[in-house]
């Protein structure tokens, strides 16, 4: 960066001195505001059992930043007020080795506007969270686990309840279903293969106030084109119904630099919570997945 700066006449000794020391706070101050501009700060919160809740962990643990998943070359960072420094990425979505409090590490990986944004945070702990990645990074995820979003043909209705008799409680006009929780998977199988049933789809938010469920589409931004083997990969993975490229241009991925994008519809009885696991574990263990963003539906209700 260039500074032109001429604020005293120089015939003037006392006024050379003064110009020169301000031109060297104005240098100190430029290369101040460009390192500030290039650096990440990482915050760790920690997700208790309990309830979902989560705290800051960041003084509690270490972090190391890897290219990749088995960390073979990682760096450990440097915390200071409160947050850990990153000055340089290693890769365009870098893994983060952590160790807790209790000596336990998890790995999590980030891949935030590809170096667009300067503000990160990973959530580690409980082993019974669920992640969703509408912002572009591992969240957490606070399922009902007890609710379903169905849409139907009106003629099915008493077959709907009559079939799954007790199983299935609740409905009105935003089409939100109660059942025994602990046969979710069943139920949610026994509701795909009936015919006009439309939509099935597991609740990741729910309030008096406010419900969000899922869409059966995601997208996933692939750091190179995929290959008629992935495909066919995906496809024996997850119960998917389409698979299909779209521009890099659009909107949403304008400011991802490198990447080419697909959306992935699902079938209707493939959207289970387990899917969030299996994408979790899709976003970390393979190297040519960048970002993974799910679509939800909220409703709102006035009171």
């Amino acid at each position: 960066m260039k500074i032109y700066c001429r604020i005293f006449s120089e015939s003037n000794p006392r006024n050379k001195t003064i110009s020169y020391t301000l031109f060297i706070i104005l240098i100190f101050f430029s290369m101040s505001f460009n390192f500030s501009f290039s650096q990440i700060t990482l915050k760790v919160n920690y997700l208790n059992n309990d309830g979902f809740s989560y705290e800051d962990a960041t003084t509690n643990v270490k972090v190391w930043i890897s290219p990749d998943l088995k960390g073979r070359t990682k760096t450990l960072l440097n915390a200071s007020d409160g947050v850990f420094k990153i000055d340089s990425l290693l890769s365009d979505c870098p893994y983060f080795h952590i160790k807790d409090q209790n000596g336990e590490m998890h790995i999590q990986k980030i891949c935030m506007g590809l170096k667009t944004q300067k503000d990160w945070i990973v959530y580690i702990g409980s082993s019974d969270c669920l992640y969703h990645f509408e912002g572009y990074q591992p969240e957490p995820f606070i399922p009902s686990y007890d609710k379903l979003y169905i849409t139907f043909a009106e003629g099915i209705y008493s077959k709907l309840i009559n079939k799954l008799d007790t199983e299935l409680r609740g409905g009105g006009a935003l089409n939100l279903y109660e059942f025994n929780a602990e046969k979710r998977t069943a139920i949610m199988k026994e509701l795909s293969k009936m015919e006009g049933v439309y939509t099935i789809a597991p609740i990741r938010l729910f309030t008096h106030s406010e419900r969000s469920y899922f869409t059966t589409h995601i997208e996933i931004l692939f750091k190179d084109s995929l290959t008629n083997q992935e495909i066919t990969k995906l496809f024996k993975g997850f119960d998917i119904n389409e698979i299909n490229r779209f521009s890099p241009k659009h909107y949403t991925w304008t400011h991802y630099k490198i990447g080419t994008p697909y959306i992935i519809t699902f079938k209707k009885g493939g959207m289970d919570y387990s899917l969030l696991n299996k994408l979790n574990e899709f976003l970390l263990k393979n190297e040519n997945v960048l970002v993974i963003k799910t679509s939800a539906t909220v409703t709102e209700t006035k009171d």
